[in-house]
């Protein structure tokens, strides 16, 4: 528990009311429990200072605001309810003693994370960033769900410049993972060695003792061990033998066997996922594993247990021809070729459900590459949805569709159906994938 008037001194706002203590913390109005302390966050289209009375009702104590507000509520008044949520995360973060780990990279980071999660129940208690909520409001939400855990997993998303500088600032992390530097969110980067620098920038917030976990496969690993110098470095490898930890995958029918090296001692892992960027991940975990010090049969159990995030290479067998293959999570130019890496090792026939990719530099050239990529690759068909992945289809050439609604796209699919079908469906977040995900497998037997 805390003191109001203690979160006051450390926000440097004013007290109003009876200094009550307060259990955990809320921004969700329909997720308070009894004893919270509400704090009002005001978004684009809400405004959480307008929810103060739904707040009380629902159990709260007390609330954080930064407007005059009428309520018989005890309340704290900053000047950004936002930016005072972050300073009690850190506050919060300081008082934790079990280690904390921070992940960011441009694909992978929520699987990372969930193998860890694994890896580090196995090992004691953990707590672990939920979802993907990694941003400026929802890591500050995870790191305040800390308590008497033994490590704590923090995943770290941004789609700027200085945003994970400012996250890993309010993490302190004693361990952090670099994953990759790939062409997502350029954008708000401007390029891929902007994004390089910004996935960097976790580096700055690590302790004086920390260990940086970087992987060697990368084109910018050694940009990454530069900034890293002073620091104890584990790096990971599927090329590179003399890495800390070092890999070698071979697909099996459920997922693959994972060989591994850790400079002399070998263990031997297998996984219920598919695909070669998710041997990478799991030797990225088991980097972060041995900076925590856990012993090789909690990896070994951990990675074993591990289940495919929803709407990550989630393989549906509709039927005995009709396997649908969801990668619908999200989308960039490197994470869709490695989901068709993925479904090309199934025999059958190989088609591609694609939507588009936003936040790209070039997105119309990234597209038509996607087209051809997609065809060189041993894809027979490709159906495409969205503005963008017009390109594609174009670049495709014959044996590819453009479609201008999903149901007409799911309607091809269920007419055309035939023996050994394979699809991967894939595209960003705001296409929502998903909807033909589900459409095609609601008859599921």
């Amino acid at each position: 528990m805390m003191a109001l008037a203690n979160v006051s001194k450390i926000l440097n706002g004013q007290l109003s009311g009876h200094n009550v203590e307060f259990t955990t913390v809320s921004i969700d109005t329909r997720k308070i429990q009894k004893g919270d302390l509400y704090i009002a966050i005001q978004g684009a289209s809400f405004d959480g200072h307008d929810f103060i009375d739904q707040a009380a009702k629902s159990g709260a104590v007390a609330a954080i605001v930064h407007k005059n507000v009428v309520t018989q509520l005890p309340t704290i008044k900053v000047e950004d309810t936002r930016k005072a949520l972050g300073q009690l995360a850190a506050a919060w973060r300081k008082a934790f003693n079990g280690k904390v780990v921070a992940i960011t990279g441009s694909n992978g980071k929520t699987t990372v994370k969930e193998m860890v999660s694994a890896i580090a129940s196995e090992h004691g208690g953990v707590v672990a960033t939920q979802g993907n909520f990694n941003n400026d409001i929802g890591l500050p939400l995870t790191l305040l769900r800390m308590q008497q855990e033994e490590v704590a997993v923090i995943e770290m998303g941004a789609n700027h410049k200085g945003e994970i500088a400012n996250l890993t600032a309010i993490t302190q992390p004693d361990i952090v993972l670099i994953n990759n530097a790939a062409q997502a969110h350029l954008e708000g980067f401007g390029s891929l060695n902007g994004v390089a620098e910004a996935k960097g920038e976790i580096l700055a917030g690590l302790s004086c003792d920390g260990i940086a976990v970087i992987n060697k496969d990368d084109t910018y690993s050694s940009y990454w061990q530069g900034l890293a110098a002073l620091k104890k470095i584990i790096t990971f490898s599927m090329r590179d033998k003399t890495a800390n930890v070092y890999g070698e995958w071979t697909t099996t029918e459920t997922g693959g066997k994972l060989s591994v090296s850790l400079q002399g001692i070998k263990i031997n892992i297998c996984l219920n996922v598919f695909g070669l960027h998710n041997a990478m991940n799991a030797l990225a975990a088991i980097g972060i594993a041995q900076a925590l010090e856990i012993k090789h049969e909690h990896i070994i159990n951990g990675l074993a247990a591990f289940v495919a995030v929803k709407g990550r290479l989630n393989v549906h067998q509709v039927n005995e021809n009709l396997t649908v293959i969801d990668d619908t999570y999200n989308a960039n130019p490197d994470s869709l070729l490695a989901a068709i890496h993925v479904l090309i090792k199934i025999p059958g026939q190989h088609w591609l459900v694609l939507g588009d990719m936003g936040e790209l530099d070039d997105e119309k050239q990234v597209h038509i590459d996607a087209g051809k990529n997609a065809r060189n690759s041993g894809i027979t068909r490709l159906l495409a949805i969205g503005k963008a992945s017009r390109y594609a289809a174009d670049a495709f050439g014959d044996n590819a569709q453009y479609f201008d609604t999903k149901n007409a796209l799911v309607n091809f699919i269920k007419q055309h159906q035939s023996e050994n079908l394979r699809i991967l469906i894939k595209g960003s977040r705001f296409m929502q994938m998903e909807q033909i995900v589900d459409s095609l497998t609601k008859e599921k037997n």
